[in-house]
């Protein structure tokens, strides 16, 4: 028997976060949305950008990553960390998964 899991419609939008340069997550959706990187990152952190932003897609403001099954996955943000967590421990599995990645 599979488990339906629910993610509240409620969570915070990624405008509501705070402009923060430094987390990798903003770096990819300006380089998505923007197709230019910020002249803050220089050298081989700009080919290193630009060669990791090839595995996600941005679509309809939300980013994806694009696994080698070629199967698009939501990426989600830190401050959806402790929603998704609850729902999934609250679950018939109690937050027993395989891996590093949680299926939803």
């Amino acid at each position: 028997m599979d488990a339906t899991v629910v993610i509240p419609n409620d969570l915070p939008d990624s405008t509501d976060l705070p402009d923060n340069h430094d987390d990798w997550l903003h770096k990819i959706e300006h380089y998505l949305s923007t197709d230019k990187i910020s002249p803050r990152i220089e050298g081989d952190a700009r080919k290193k950008l630009a060669l990791c932003c090839q595995q996600f897609t941005l679509v309809d403001g939300l980013i994806y990553y694009r696994a080698a099954d070629r199967v698009l996955r939501q990426v989600a943000r830190h401050h959806e960390f402790p929603a998704i967590l609850a729902i999934c421990h609250a679950g018939i599995a109690g937050g027993h998964y395989v891996g590093n990645e949680i299926p939803l």
